[in-house]
């Protein structure tokens, strides 16, 4: 009787901990889909503020680029204007002293 009650308690207890492991594992079951699921959040918030990030760099990179056009471009205008008015006053100076030098300017002065 001894030994059939030794195993009648060796298997309850057998049976108790196999309840405790199976409960065990059911809560870590739970714990772990629970940080996946933490995990899956954070992911996919980092890849959110990085898409946003590059969006914004894109952004700044093209307003900077067309700053930098618009710049250009007025100094290339600037430059432009400069030459032309300078071509101008070189024109305007030649005339004036071909004028000068004239037998027409010469005889009315």
């Amino acid at each position: 009787a001894t030994l059939t009650s030794g195993l009648e308690k060796s298997i309850r207890d057998s049976e108790k901990a196999l309840e405790l492991v199976t409960e065990e594992r059911q809560f870590m079951h739970k714990h772990e889909e629970h940080i996946q699921q933490r995990l899956q959040e954070q992911e996919e918030a980092l890849q959110k503020s990085i898409e946003v990030a590059m969006t914004k760099a894109s952004e700044v990179a093209l307003e900077a680029a067309l700053q930098a056009a618009a710049l250009t471009a007025k100094n290339v205008m600037s430059s432009v204007s400069s030459k032309s008015a300078a071509l101008a006053h070189g024109v305007h100076s030649r005339m004036a002293w071909q004028r000068q030098g004239s037998p027409d300017s010469v005889i009315s002065s």
